[in-house]
C-alpha cells in the first residue's frame, strides 16, 4: 500500500513539473509578463527633447563666446582702418593750398557727394586777421620800394614809377577779395572785411600827383561801396552825417558891432 501510494504521488507530480518547464519555455507567456518589465527597467520614458549633457552645453557656450569675440575683433579692426584712412586724407589735405582745397570742395559739391546745406552749416566765419596781415605786408612793400627821401620828395612821379608794381599788387589784393566777398553774398563777413581792410587801403602811399593815386583810390572806393551794400543788405542804418557849425545868427544878419550902433551923445 505504501509503495503504491508513493508511485501514485510521483505520477501525480510529474505533470506539474512538466507544466512549469513548459511555462518557463513558453515565449508567449514569458514575453507577455516579463519583457515589458525588462524594457521598462532599461529604457527611460521621455515626453520631450532629451536634455543636453554638460559637455554639449559647455561646447556651445564656448563657440558662442568665440564668435562674439571674433565679431568684436573684426569691428575694432574696421574702426581702426577707417580712422587710419581718415587721418591719411586729412594729412593730404593739409599740404594743399587754398585754391586746391576750394577745388576739392567744389568737386564734392558738384557731383552730389556732399549736400550744399551741410557744407554751409559747417562754414566758419572768415578770419579777417589773415587778410589784414597780408594787406599790410603788401602796403609796406610799396614804402620799401620808394627812393631815398634825402634827395627831395619820394612820393613824386619818379617815386611812383619806382614802386608802381608793388602799388598795383596791393590794390589788386584788396579789390579782388572784396569782389569775392560780394559774390559770396555773405554780407556780415563782407562788412567785416570792408571795415578791417579800409584802414589798410588808406595806409597805402598817397603820391603827389592825382593820377598816381588811382590804385589807392580804387581800393578805397571798392571797400566803401562794399561796406555800404553790406549795411543795406543787413538792414544797418548808415550813420547820420555830422552837423557843421555855421555862423551865429543870434544878432540877426544885419547886426553891427556895438561901436558902430551906439553913437556918442551930443
Amino acid at each position: 500500500m505504501g509503495l503504491a501510494a508513493a508511485a501514485a504521488g510521483k505520477r501525480a507530480a510529474a505533470p506539474k513539473t512538466s507544466y512549469v518547464e513548459d511555462a518557463s519555455d513558453d515565449d508567449g507567456d514569458d514575453g507577455e509578463y516579463s519583457e515589458p518589465a525588462r524594457k521598462k527597467a532599461k529604457t527611460p520614458t521621455t515626453t520631450g527633447a532629451q536634455p543636453k549633457s554638460k559637455s554639449v552645453i559647455a561646447k556651445t557656450a564656448t563657440a558662442e563666446a568665440k564668435a562674439t569675440g571674433e565679431g568684436a575683433k573684426a569691428k575694432a579692426a574696421g574702426a581702426k582702418a577707417a580712422s587710419a584712412a581718415l587721418k591719411g586724407v586729412i594729412a593730404k589735405l593739409g599740404v594743399l593750398d587754398r585754391q586746391q582745397l576750394a577745388g576739392v570742395l567744389q568737386a564734392l559739391l558738384e557731383n552730389g557727394t556732399v549736400p550744399p546745406e551741410k557744407v554751409e552749416s559747417l562754414l566758419p566765419s572768415p578770419d579777417m586777421s589773415a587778410y589784414v596781415k597780408e594787406g599790410e605786408r603788401l602796403s609796406a612793400a610799396i614804402r620799401r620800394a620808394l627812393p631815398n627821401s634825402r634827395y627831395g620828395s619820394c612820393t613824386d612821379h619818379y617815386g611812383y614809377k619806382r614802386c608802381a608794381s608793388a602799388n598795383n599788387a596791393c590794390k589788386k589784393y584788396i579789390v579782388d577779395n572784396a569782389k569775392v566777398f560780394k559774390s559770396a553774398k555773405q554780407w556780415q563777413a563782407a562788412l567785416e572785411y570792408a571795415m578791417a581792410m579800409l584802414p589798410v587801403a588808406e595806409g597805402m602811399v598817397d603820391f603827389d600827383l592825382p593820377e598816381d593815386c588811382k590804385a589807392r583810390n580804387a581800393a578805397i572806393d571798392q571797400l566803401t561801396a562794399l561796406m555800404t551794400e553790406a549795411e543795406s543788405r543787413l538792414g544797418i542804418a548808415a550813420p547820420a552825417p555830422k552837423a557843421t557849425a555855421g555862423p551865429s545868427s543870434a544878432a540877426g544878419p544885419s547886426a553891427a558891432p556895438a561901436s558902430i550902433v551906439a553913437e556918442p551923445a551930443d
